[in-house]
C-alpha cells in the first residue's frame, strides 16, 4: 500500500478476508458464447436487473505491511474449487486513524479451458436442423482467449417440459402448479479442428425448450457447458403456466446491430386459434402490429435500424377466446427488451501530458486528440476536470460514463389505461432521465466536424507531490467542551533524515501541550506527532500546521472541513427555547413589548434579537438567503431554491428598481435549478421527491409553476419539459365525483391553478365548475387556488368573490395580526396554516387589493418568522411569494421618517429611513447576560420599545428571544414521535440484551441503533443523529469500504416473522439516507405509525472526549411534530 503522493505505508495493520463467488468466463471477442452451465432457460444473466450471488468469507487473516507497504498472503489450494471468482480484500488502518479497504480478484478456473455453445440460432422448427457452434477457448493471461484446438467433448441434448396442473381450492379458486420433465433425445461426440471450433447439429421432433451440453469426457473434470435453443411446431407444446398474466418473450440474441434481425419466439401456453397485439416501444409505441397465431410456438422477426439503440422493448398482448380449454377469455402479455449498440457514433480521445510528476506551483500543458470510430480526426468541444485522485479511489467514475449517459439503457416510457397486466414487467423498467451537458472549450482538431458523435471520456494520472509532506489529522468539527488529541503526519523523501519542527496553530482551541514539537524522520519514513486540546466556546475553530527542516518546509490545513474559509465548526451541546413578538408601525407611534427570561436557562449563550425592517422587501432578504443555501436538496427544495428570487426580482422590476446583485446570481441560481430537475423529470412527464422518484402531483405542479415564473421574466426553459409536465397534471385530473375528500379537492385546485398559469386555461376550465359545486370539500388554501384559477380564466367570475367572502369570514384575528387555520392538515400538499396564510394573502393581493384584513395578514407572516425565516421551505417559499405580491401593491419602496428603538429605557438604534435605505434592515442583538435578572435569576421584565416619527413607509419590528438550557436540563422531548439511540457492538447477534456501548479504542467499529416510534403516521419525516466528532460514519457506497461492512436500514418492528418479511420487501420505508461529515440524515416521505429501527455503523478516529449531540426527529413541514433524544459523552481511546 502506498500514499497517493508516492511513500510507502509501512508498519500499517491489515485485516484481510478472502471471499468466494461464482465465475463467469466472458471473453469481450467471444461475446455471443456462452461459458457457462445453466439449468434454467429463463435467467437472463445479460439483463440490467439481474444481480449476480453474493461472495461468501472462506478465509480471514490479520498482519502487518513492511518498510515498503508491502503484505504478502498466501491463499492455500484447499480453498479452490474451481469455477471461483476468490476476491481478496485488506484493510489498513493508517496512522491517521483511517481504514481504507481495497481489493483485487484471483480466478479459479475449472479445467485447462473453457467450453463456449452459441446457437446459430435460438429459435427454430421443429424438423429443421438446428445447429450450435462450439469453440474451445484458452484462458492463461497471456493467452486469454486464445483458441485450444483438438478437445475431445461428450454432447448430449435434453427436452425440457413442464407438465401444468391447475388446484382447486375451497373457495372455487385455485393456482397453476407445474414439474418439469428432462428427456435425453440426442448424444454425440466431437473433437475441435484446428480452429478451436466445431458445430453440434440436432433435429428436433417437436417444438419445445432444449438444453445443449458439451463437457470434457475425462471422469470428474468440471469443464462443462449447456446452452439454450428452441423449435416452434404446428402441435400444441407445454410451456411452463404460471399463476399471473406475464409471458416470457425469448429473443435469438441479447445484443444487436443495425441491419440484423432480431427473432423472438412468442410461447403462448394457450391451444387453438389466438391473436397477438405486438408493438415495439420506447418513451412511446415506435412499431405496432396484429398478429394471427398460427401455432402457440411462433417467431416473430423484427429488423433491427439504428433508431432501436441503446435499446428497445418488445411487447405481445396475446388474447384468447372461451373454448374447451379455456371456459373464459383470457389474454397474457410479455415483454422483452434488445440491447441496439451505437456503432458509429463514440469518440475516442487522446491525452498527453507534458510531464508525469510535477510540484506544486509548477505549470503543465496537456494534448488532446478526438478522432471518431474510422479514427479519422474530427472538431470537438471537451471539459476539462482535474481532481485529485485520492477522492476518485471514494468513488471511482464508471466507465464510458459519458457514453453511458448518452446511450445507457432507456425505460420504457409507456404507460397503459388500465392497471389489468401494468405490474407484471413495467415494476422492473425505470425511466431514464433526460442528461443536459455543457461544454466548456472548444477545441478545433482539424477534420471535417461531423455531427452526431458521441462524448467519450479519457483519464490520465499526474503526480503531484513534496519531498516534505506535512498532513493534519484532525476531526471535521467539534462540540464546545470535546476534548481531543490532533495529530501531524510528517512524511520525509528528502533522501537524508531530518530533524523536523512541527508546530500547531490553533484558534479556539486550549493546547496542553506546547505548540512546537522537534522530531526526527528518517528517509522514506513517517512520524506522526500529536497535541491534546479543548475546544472553546467559538463559532469555529482555525486549525493549521506547519512543518520546516532546513531548507525544506511544508503547512496544510484540514482538507475536510465543515465551516467558513476552511475552518471546523464548532456546535454547541445545548438546546434553545425561542420566544418572539412583534409588529408593524404605519404612521407616527410607538409600541412597547415586555422581554421576561425563564426561571432556568445558560447565561453564558443565547441573545434577544431585534430586527427592524422598513419594507417588506428588507424582511425578505434573510428568507431569500435561507432557501438558496438550504442544505438539503429534494425537489421541493430545489424548486424553493430559485422560486422566490425570481419573483422578487420580477417585482423589483415592477417596482423600477434595481439590485445588481441579484441581477447578476439569479441566472446562474436559475440555470443551476432548471438542469437539476431537468435531470429528475420522469418519463411520464411528472417529478418525484428525489432522483428517479415516483412522480407526484403536488412536486410537479410546484415545479411547472416555478418553470413558467421564470420563463415569464425571460429566463429560457425547456417548453418541451412545461409541456409534459402539463400533460402529466392533466392526466392526473379526475370528474368532480371522483372528489371524495379535502386532499383530493386541494389537490385538483393546486394542478388546475398552475395548469391555468402555465396558458391551459381552456383544458383547465373544463375541471373548475365541478370543484366549485364541491367547494365545501377545499380547505382555506384550496379555495384561494380556486380562486386565482376562476380569475385566470375570467376576470370577472362572480364565484371569485364568493370564494374570497368564504375566506374573509374564516379569518381569525388576534393580536399579531389575521391568519387562518385548517380543520385538517393536509400533509402530502406539505401544508401547514402559515402556508395557508400565505397563499391566502397572495390571492387576496392580486384579487382584492383594497381588502383592509390585508395589512393584519402581512403583520401575522412578519411576526410568524424566527431569526428572518419560516418553520419550513414551503412555509418561507409562500410567504415571500406572497408578500412580494403585497409589496408590488403597496408600492411601500417610498418610506421616508425618522426611526428609535430602547431597551429599558436605555437608546438601541437611531436612524432615518429614505427610499435609498428602504430595502435595508437593522438587525440589533442583546447577549442574555446584559438584561435584566435579579441573582435568583426569578422573574423580571424587560421593556423593549420601538416607535417612528410621522412621514410615507411602514416599520416592521421583530423580537426574539432565545436562551439555551443547561446541558444537566437536556433530556429526551416527545411531542409526537419518539426516538432514542444506542451504541453497541456489530458483533453481538442478542438485539436488545447487547450492552451499551460508552468507550471504544482508535478503529473500533461501533453500531448505532435509532429506534423510531410513530404513534400517528408521520410525512416527511427527517431523523438527524450526530456523530461523535471524533468518529465518521461507514458509506457502504464508497469503493474505500469494506464489502463486508454493515449496510444501512431502517426496519420496521412486526409481529410475526411472515409478516415482518412482507414489509421488508414490499415498503423500503425510507427514501434516502445521507452519511455527512457531522450527522447522519434520514428522509422518509411516509411512516405508518409503528416501531421502527435505524441501524448504521461509525469507526472510531480520533482518541478524545467528545459530547454527542441528542438525536432528532421531526416533520420537516410540520416541526412541532418533534422528538429528541437524550445527549451522552463518548470516550475513543488511542488503542495500540
Amino acid at each position: 500500500m502506498r500514499y497517493f503522493f508516492g511513500g510507502p505505508v509501512a508498519g500499517a495493520n491489515v485485516e484481510w478476508n478472502v471471499l468466494a463467488a461464482p465465475y463467469r468466463f466472458e471473453p469481450a471477442q467471444f461475446g455471443r458464447y456462452d461459458f457457462t452451465d445453466e439449468d434454467t432457460p429463463w435467467l437472463c444473466r445479460w439483463c440490467w436487473w439481474w444481480e449476480p450471488p453474493a461472495p461468501n468469507v472462506i478465509l480471514s487473516g490479520t498482519g502487518q505491511t513492511d518498510g515498503n507497504g508491502n503484505l504478502a498472503i498466501a491463499l492455500p489450494t484447499s480453498i479452490m474449487t474451481g469455477g471461483q471468482q476468490l476476491t481478496v480484500e485488506a484493510t489498513v488502518y493508517g496512522k491517521d486513524g483511517q481504514a481504507i479497504s481495497g481489493r483485487s480478484d484471483v480466478v479459479v478456473h475449472p479445467g485447462e479451458f473453457y467450453v463456449g455453445l452459441a446457437p446459430q440460432q435460438y429459435v427454430g422448427r421443429a424438423g429443421e436442423e438446428q445447429a450450435v457452434d462450439v469453440v474451445t477457448v484458452d484462458w492463461v493471461r497471456d493467452r486469454l482467449g486464445e483458441r485450444v484446438p483438438g478437445q475431445d467433448l461428450d454432447v448430449q441434448v435434453f427436452r425440457r417440459e413442464w407438465v401444468n396442473t391447475f388446484v382447486e381450492n375451497d373457495l372455487g379458486g385455485g393456482a397453476w402448479e407445474w414439474e418439469t420433465v428432462d428427456t435425453l433425445v440426442y448424444t454425440s461426440t466431437l473433437t475441435t479442428d484446428e480452429n478451436a471450433e466445431a458445430i453440434i447439429t440436432f433435429t428436433p421432433q417437436e417444438g419445445g425448450s432444449y438444453r445443449v451440453v458439451a463437457q470434457s469426457p475425462i471422469p470428474n473434470s468440471l469443464i462443462r457447458s449447456s446452452t439454450w435453443v428452441w423449435a416452434s411446431g404446428s402441435e400444441y407444446v407445454s410451456w411452463r403456466r404460471e399463476n399471473n398474466d406475464r409471458l416470457t418473450l425469448i429473443s435469438d440474441k441479447s445484443t444487436y446491430v443495425p441491419s440484423e434481425t432480431a427473432e423472438i419466439l412468442i410461447p403462448s401456453p394457450f391451444e387453438g386459434e389466438q391473436w397477438a397485439w405486438i408493438t415495439v416501444e420506447r418513451s412511446g409505441v415506435l412499431h405496432h402490429e396484429i398478429l394471427r397465431l398460427e401455432s402457440n410456438s411462433t417467431v416473430y422477426r423484427l429488423p433491427i435500424t439504428a433508431m432501436h439503440a441503446p435499446n428497445i422493448y418488445v411487447s405481445a398482448v396475446i388474447v384468447k377466446g372461451p373454448d374447451a380449454a379455456e371456459p373464459a377469455a383470457t389474454h397474457k402479455m410479455g415483454y422483452v427488451m434488445l440491447t441496439v449498440e451505437p456503432v458509429e457514433q463514440e469518440l475516442n480521445i487522446t491525452l498527453t501530458p507534458s510531464v508525469e510528476q510535477a510540484e506544486p506551483g509548477d505549470t503543465i500543458s496537456l494534448g488532446v486528440e478526438a478522432r471518431d470510430a474510422s479514427g479519422k480526426p474530427v472538431q470537438a468541444a471537451f471539459s476539462l476536470d482535474l481532481v485529485d485522485k485520492a477522492v476518485l479511489s471514494l468513488k471511482p467514475r464508471a466507465d464510458d460514463a459519458i457514453l453511458e449517459t448518452f446511450y445507457g439503457r432507456r425505460g420504457l416510457g409507456v404507460s397503459t389505461a388500465s392497471g389489468m397486466v401494468v405490474s407484471i414487467n413495467r415494476l422492473l423498467l425505470k425511466q431514464m432521465e433526460e442528461i443536459s451537458l455543457m461544454y466548456t472549450r472548444e477545441l478545433g482538431m482539424g477534420g471535417g466536424g461531423e455531427e452526431g458523435l458521441l462524448p467519450e471520456e479519457e483519464t490520465i494520472d499526474l503526480l503531484v507531490t513534496k519531498p516534505l509532506l506535512v498532513r493534519p489529522v484532525t476531526p471535521r468539527f467539534f462540540v464546545v467542551g470535546d476534548r481531543a488529541q490532533l495529530a501531524a503526519l510528517v512524511s520525509n523523501n528528502t533522501g537524508a533524515t531530518q530533524e523536523v519542527k512541527i508546530t500547531l496553530h490553533a484558534d479556539g482551541l486550549a493546547l496542553d501541550d506546547e505548540a512546537t514539537q522537534t522530531v526526527s524522520v528518517s528517509d522514506g519514513g513517517e512520524v506522526k506527532a500529536t497535541w491534546w486540546v479543548t475546544v472553546e466556546d467559538v463559532e469555529a475553530v482555525d486549525v493549521s500546521f506547519s512543518a520546516v527542516a532546513g531548507d525544506y518546509s511544508d503547512a496544510a490545513r484540514p482538507r475536510l472541513t465543515t465551516g467558513p474559509d476552511g475552518t471546523l465548526l464548532v456546535y454547541r451541546y445545548t438546546v434553545p427555547e425561542i420566544v418572539g413578538t412583534g409588529g408593524q408601525l404605519v404612521g407616527e407611534d410607538a409600541r412597547t413589548e415586555v422581554i421576561a427570561l425563564p426561571p432556568k436557562y445558560d447565561d453564558r449563550q443565547g441573545a434577544l434579537s431585534i430586527r427592524l425592517d422598513p419594507s417588506l422587501a428588507a424582511g425578505m432578504v434573510d428568507g431569500l438567503d435561507y432557501l438558496e443555501h438550504f442544505p438539503y436538496e429534494c425537489t421541493e427544495q430545489i424548486v424553493s431554491r430559485f422560486l422566490p428570487n425570481v419573483l422578487t426580482y420580477r417585482a423589483l422590476r415592477e417596482l423600477g428598481i434595481r439590485d445588481a446583485e441579484l441581477e447578476n446570481r439569479l441566472p446562474g441560481l436559475v440555470e443551476e435549478g432548471l438542469d437539476k430537475l431537468y435531470r429528475r423529470q420522469n418519463g411520464d412527464g411528472g417529478w418525484g421527491w428525489w432522483y428517479e422518484g415516483e412522480s407526484n402531483s403536488y412536486l410537479t405542479a410546484y415545479v411547472v409553476f416555478a418553470m413558467v415564473k421564470a420563463q415569464e421574466i425571460g429566463f429560457k426553459v425547456r417548453d418541451v419539459v412545461i409541456a409534459s409536465g402539463v400533460s402529466y397534471l392533466e392526466s392526473a385530473l379526475v370528474s368532480g365525483r371522483e372528489i371524495q375528500s379535502y386532499r383530493e379537492a386541494n389537490r385538483q385546485a393546486f394542478a388546475l391553478y398552475v395548469m391555468a398559469e402555465a396558458g391551459e386555461a381552456r383544458r383547465a376550465s373544463e375541471y373548475v365548475n365541478d370543484l366549485y359545486r364541491r367547494r365545501d370539500k377545499l380547505s382555506h388554501y384550496g379555495r384561494a387556488y380556486l380562486a386565482l384559477t376562476l380569475s385566470l380564466i375570467d376576470e370577472g367570475d362572480d364565484r371569485i368573490a364568493t370564494l374570497l367572502s368564504d375566506l374573509q369570514n374564516a379569518a381569525i384575528l388576534s393580536a399579531t395580526g389575521a391568519h387562518w387555520e385548517e380543520a385538517e392538515y393536509d400533509y402530502w400538499a406539505m401544508n401547514t396554516d402559515t402556508r395557508s396564510t400565505a397563499i391566502i394573502l397572495d390571492a387576496l393581493a392580486r384579487l382584492d387589493p383594497e381588502n383592509a384584513l390585508i395589512p393584519n395578514v402581512a403583520r401575522w407572516l412578519m411576526v410568524a418568522r424566527q431569526d428572518g425565516i419560516w418553520e419550513t421551505t414551503q412555509e418561507t417559499a409562500w410567504a415571500l411569494i406572497a408578500l412580494t405580491d403585497w409589496m408590488v401593491v403597496t408600492g411601500e419602496l417610498a418610506g421616508e421618517y425618522d426611526y428609535g428603538a430602547w431597551l429599558n429605557d436605555e437608546p438601541l438604534a437611531e436612524g432615518t429611513v429614505t427610499p435609498d435605505t428602504v430595502r435595508e434592515s437593522v438587525q440589533l442583538q442583546i447577549d442574555v447576560a446584559d438584561l435584566l435578572a435579579d441573582a435568583n435569576q426569578r422573574f423580571v421584565s424587560n421593556r423593549l420599545t420601538i416607535g417612528r416619527g410621522p412621514g410615507e413607509g411602514r416599520l416592521y419590528y421583530t423580537a426574539h428571544l432565545k436562551v439555551y438550557l443547561p446541558v444537566e436540563e437536556i433530556e429526551a422531548l416527545d411531542r409526537g414521535v419518539i426516538v432514542s439511540r444506542r451504541y453497541t457492538d456489530p458483533d453481538c447477534a442478542e438485539g436488545i440484551q447487547c450492552p451499551e456501548v460508552n468507550e471504544v479504542e482508535v478503529g473500533d467499529v461501533v453500531q448505532v441503533k435509532l429506534t423510531i416510534i410513530a404513534p400517528h403516521d408521520l410525512y416527511y419525516v427527517i431523523v438527524e443523529d450526530p456523530l461523535p466528532a471524533g468518529a465518521e460514519a461507514i458509506d457502504t457506497g464508497l469503493a474505500t469500504a469494506s464489502e463486508l461492512a454493515q449496510e444501512p436500514g431502517l426496519y420496521r418492528d412486526a409481529e410475526g416473522e411472515g409478516w415482518y418479511d412482507f414489509y421488508y420487501w414490499w415498503w423500503q420505508w425510507y427514501s434516502r439516507s445521507e452519511m455527512r461529515d457531522d450527522k447522519v440524515v434520514l428522509f422518509a416521505d411516509y411512516l405508518p405509525a409503528g416501531t421502527y429501527e435505524y441501524a448504521y455503523t461509525f469507526r472510531a478516529t480520533l482518541p478524545g472526549e467528545y459530547q454527542v449531540i441528542p438525536t432528532t426527529a421531526n416533520e420537516f413541514y410540520f416541526p412541532e411534530v418533534f422528538g429528541r433524544g437524550d445527549g451522552r459523552l463518548f470516550t475513543i481511546g488511542e488503542g495500540e
